[in-house]
């Protein structure tokens, strides 16, 4: 009688952990895809930057533009 219970508490048991772990697994390697666009996209705004910095001295535009991000990135911080 004990094993009538006793199973069928187990399989959901398992049946609940194995959903878990694939929830966790996705989780994670999830996370190291956002991480992997996440630098990606900075190193495209570093070398934007980097060379925006050296035009700013020549062009007005690009010298506003820099100001402005600035601000932004003052408003994002805040």
């Amino acid at each position: 009688m004990v094993d009538a219970i006793v199973f069928p508490l187990l399989e959901q048991l398992i049946s609940f952990s194995a959903g878990e772990a694939t929830q966790q697994v996705k989780l994670v390697k999830g996370v190291e895809q956002d991480v992997e666009k996440l630098t990606s996209h900075l190193q495209t705004i570093h070398a934007v930057a980097s060379d925006a910095e050296q035009r700013q001295v020549k062009e007005k535009s690009v010298r506003l533009w820099l100001g402005r991000l600035k601000d932004v990135s003052y408003d994002i911080e805040d």
